[in-house]
């Protein structure tokens, strides 16, 4: 379940009241935002979400196509193509398993995939997001990611100073995660020393 509401959150990074052209400009605002970052290349994701109750916060750091740095209270992982190492009691080990062949599904085919499955979209107002102007828009989105299939309704705030995702809050049933994204900051992911 987790890792379908990343999908809608990653991978899209994803109002019958508004005229049919009204509704092509929403979708298309929020399909060239998701490319342009994905375009970028790299990016840092602060993912909020709840874990039997309590919150949870997991920091990804990405480095497209291949290269990512993930952080929570449980677990460092840095996945790259040579290998998968894990900090365990502030020791870095390497894994045994690659697991970048997982990761994998994060990937430009992802995206289009999650783009195909973006339903109906609607802007519904503006908000400052991490010290942004940003227009929020409402959509649904629907898919499968590695497996898990998932249907969920999102809203994503559009920085209008850079066109660049800020915030995406999604709800697949009774769990929601909200996707906090920082496309200014350079990222660059090495194996650990």
């Amino acid at each position: 379940m987790m890792q379908s509401k990343l999908w809608a959150g990653v991978v899209l990074l994803a109002g019958s009241a508004f005229s049919a052209s009204a509704l092509a400009d929403a979708r298309q605002d929020v399909i060239d935002s998701f490319t342009k970052a994905f375009s970028r290349g790299e990016y840092t994701a602060q993912i909020a979400t709840q874990v039997r109750g309590k919150d949870y916060t997991t920091t990804m750091r990405v480095e497209w196509p291949s290269k990512f740095h993930m952080k929570n209270p449980d677990t460092e992982m840095i996945i790259l193509p040579q290998g998968t190492w894990m900090n365990a009691g502030g020791q870095w080990m390497q894994m045994p398993m690659n697991m970048s062949q997982m990761i994998a599904s994060y990937s430009k085919d992802a995206m289009e995939k999650g783009i195909q499955g973006l339903g109906e979209v609607s802007e519904v107002g503006e908000e400052t997001v991490e010290g942004c102007a940003s227009k929020l828009y409402r959509y649904t989105a629907s898919g499968e990611f590695m497996g898990v299939k998932s249907k969920s309704d999102s809203e994503v705030a559009i920085c209008q100073d850079n066109g660049y995702p800020v915030r995406v809050r999604s709800r697949d049933g009774k769990d929601a995660v909200t996707i906090v994204y920082d496309f200014a900051t350079d990222v660059d992911i090495q194996p650990p020393r």
